[in-house]
């Protein structure tokens, strides 16, 4: 079924579904959605309701049709992902990926060897939001991935940690490295999970030092070395198997 993302839906005593501009273009221009057809539509909370498309002369709109249905708690994951912000595509890329595995949240990074360097922090949020929103409704999520205004890893090491943080290092030694799954209890116990990853050029060697002086948890994801967006998508893969069975 073809689905839409609305800023609110409709209450119990309204049966019409405002449909933003750019949504409504994409549903009858793109998707050629004929009138009477069933929508689902969904606000990006956890809320979801089924409408029909409607059209009285020019205008089009949706009208309500199916009870209030809220997504359960096993929609998302206790994960926010912490990582280097990375070149367009890749950055792209992890957005996707992250909005699919069902993280939470996204707090992008500014690192000593980032290779973009953020000037129009308003204007880089709304792509990436307008991405993660794409994804959302094509992948059956219903809650929005949160993303974060971009912040220096000085600034987010300061600040108060809530849960356990892993970062992954791609210099450890095979010999003496740790995975995610090394830490699979305390992963289960923990209600708040960050994942740090670094960017194309991975971390300075004061930032290590830093990292290790906060006492983050350092993981391998094994003895290759991994680009950034394969690093998110095969340490958001373990972190969600570990945690699907472990959620409501």
């Amino acid at each position: 079924m073809k689905r839409v993302l609305v800023p609110h839906l409709p209450g119990l005593d309204d049966n019409t579904v405002v449909i933003p501009k750019n949504e409504l273009v994409h549903l009858v221009q793109v998707l050629r959605t004929r009138e009477g057809e069933a929508i689902e539509v969904i606000d990006g909370q956890g809320g979801c309701v089924i409408a029909v498309l409607k059209k009285e002369g020019k205008k089009y709109f949706l009208e309500y049709v199916s009870p209030l249905t809220r997504s359960i708690a096993n929609q998302v994951l206790p994960v926010i992902l912490e990582i280097g912000i990375l070149k367009n595509d890749a950055m792209s890329l992890v957005i996707e990926k992250s909005v699919e595995l069902g993280i939470r949240r996204l707090v992008p990074v500014i690192t000593e060897h980032c290779v973009v360097k953020v000037h129009e922090t308003q204007k880089i949020l709304v792509r990436w939001n307008k991405i993660a929103e794409q994804t959302l409704k094509q992948c059956g999520r219903l809650n929005k991935l949160e993303i974060f205004t971009p912040v220096t890893l000085k600034t987010m090491l300061q600040e108060e940690l809530q849960g356990a943080r892993f970062w992954c290092d791609e210099t450890i030694e095979n010999t003496k490295y740790c995975s995610l799954l090394d830490y699979e209890e305390c992963i289960k116990q923990n209600t708040s999970l960050h994942l740090l990853i670094g960017p194309e050029g991975g971390f300075s060697e004061k930032e290590r030092q830093s990292l290790t002086q906060c006492n983050v948890k350092s993981i391998s994801l094994g003895p290759l070395i991994l680009r950034s967006e394969t690093a998110v998508i095969s340490a958001c893969s373990v972190l969600a198997a570990i945690l699907r069975d472990n959620l409501p």
